[in-house]
């Protein structure tokens, strides 16, 4: 939601908006595209077009020259990964119920979402409960 309402977003859209989530402090528009596509061939105009559509939804509240988010952002993945930097395994459990962006062909997002996976994982083992494991286990089996 933004400012109360639902965006009607492109999963390409997403995926720009969960990268600029994960590097507040902004990203070049080239190092954007690496987050993006990596060695995918795509035209750089394709993303500036996708930018400009953001822009135009968010209604400026998107930055450039680095491209980031103007406003504080709350999001499950962002919390659950906080959670873990805390040390709460089961708040990160509750909070990453399913597969992060599970259709993503993002090289940035593939890896960061492996990263919080594993660290969950390890986080929940090291806990050694059992009923913390087994929830682990039914959603990640």
């Amino acid at each position: 939601k933004f400012n109360g309402k639902s965006l009607l977003l492109t999963p390409r859209q997403i995926e720009i908006l969960t990268i600029l989530a994960l590097g507040p402090h902004g990203l070049t528009l080239e190092h954007l595209y690496q987050a993006l596509y990596g060695e995918r061939k795509v035209s750089m105009g394709t993303l500036k077009a996708e930018m400009s559509q953001l822009r135009d939804i968010l209604g400026g509240l998107l930055g450039s020259r680095p491209y980031r988010l103007l406003v504080h952002v709350e999001a499950d993945f962002l919390q659950a990964e906080q959670a873990l930097d805390a040390g709460y395994a089961a708040s990160a459990l509750q909070l990453y119920t399913g597969v992060f962006l599970a259709k993503t062909e993002s090289p940035f997002l593939c890896a960061w979402r492996d990263c919080l996976e594993s660290r969950l994982s390890d986080a929940i083992f090291k806990t050694q409960e059992t009923d913390l494991l087994l929830k682990h286990l039914a959603h990640f089996p």
